[in-house]
């Protein structure tokens, strides 16, 4: 069982190691990697903080809610970014990343980060509405 284990995953590895050169699926991976990073980061953030009432206290603070809200945007697009880099890390030691031209990737990677942060920015405050009709 263990050597059938290992022959797959040899033939796994081989495999895209050879024939798709790690580069036919390696935008997908990174721009899922941001999509459901910061999705559900900035989503979940908001939601716990809502039901903690611990919203209603950053609310209290002598800030504006424009700047509180950049703040937590502003984290959610830098952990995106970062979580990029995730797949592509791992990508270096298993193919050639030559190809790629990092201007545009880097331009796209972080649109996407701003994008899905306001994607989950709007899950957000579109299920505090839903709770808040069902809790009246």
């Amino acid at each position: 069982m263990k050597s059938m284990i290992l022959y797959l995953l040899y033939h796994i590895v081989y495999h895209f190691h050879t024939i798709y050169r790690g580069t036919k699926y390696f935008a997908g991976v990174v721009s899922m990697s941001i999509l459901f990073g910061t999705t559900s980061m900035l989503a979940v953030t908001i939601t716990f903080e809502r039901k903690s009432r611990s919203f209603e206290r950053l609310l209290l603070a002598p800030l504006d809610l424009n700047l509180l809200m950049l703040a937590k945007t502003t984290g959610a697009i830098i952990f995106g970014v970062l979580n990029a880099f995730v797949p592509i890390f791992f990508a270096l030691f298993i193919t050639d990343l030559s190809a790629v031209n990092w201007f545009p990737a880097l331009g796209s990677i972080l649109l996407m980060a701003v994008t899905s942060t306001f994607l989950g920015l709007f899950i957000a405050v579109s299920s505090l509405g839903a709770g808040k009709s069902v809790l009246l």
